[in-house]
């Protein structure tokens, strides 16, 4: 990444689990070996990863408050912290965040929108009413998403059978740092 580059991830907070810890094996990555800015506007402010998340150097993180303001502030506070810091890339991490981040990304003018596909099994059905709303916003807006970042084959596939098409695809595998278990 170029030092003029800022770029923001979107997550719903920082909860165990395994897209919060290669979110944040990322964001540690970025802004320790580039001069990147790097932000982080999580939905909820909340989680045991947290700490390890802001205490980062050169990490800043907001609070969206996704649950207490709703849908619609959630969106103009995005798109607020898209425009004071001159974000150039936004990354989502989830389907939630990665509609959110195209539709305020779009709306401010980011110049890169990436999609992470941290599933590789998402049964729309299981999530009901909302499940497939998701899923059918994922097949009709992907096409204006620069890149989508599968953290394995079968995601990527399962993307592509249900019509899942950034303008470039790619796999990156699990996002996890295996010399760290060695």
């Amino acid at each position: 990444l170029d030092k003029l580059e800022t770029i923001l991830f979107v997550h719903p907070n920082m909860e165990y689990g395994g897209s919060e810890r290669q979110l944040l094996n990322l964001v540690a990555g970025i802004s320790r070996r580039s001069r990147a800015t790097v932000l982080v506007a999580l939905y909820e402010y909340s989680g045991p990863l947290l700490r390890e998340l802001t205490e980062l150097k050169k990490v800043k993180v907001y609070n969206l408050e996704k649950h207490s303001s709703g849908h619609i502030s959630t969106l103009f506070n995005l798109i607020s912290i898209i425009r004071n810091n001159r974000v150039n890339i936004i990354y989502g991490f989830l389907v939630g965040p990665n509609l959110f981040g195209l539709v305020a990304g779009k709306l401010a003018g980011v110049k890169t929108i990436v999609w992470g596909n941290r599933v590789s099994s998402f049964t729309p059905r299981d999530f009901g009413l909302k499940g497939i709303v998701a899923a059918l916003l994922l097949k009709y807006t992907s096409r204006l998403v620069d890149v989508i970042v599968s953290n394995s084959v079968v995601g990527q596939l399962e993307n592509e059978k249900r019509f899942i098409s950034g303008k470039r695809n790619s796999v990156i595998w699990n996002g996890i740092d295996t010399k760290k278990f060695r």
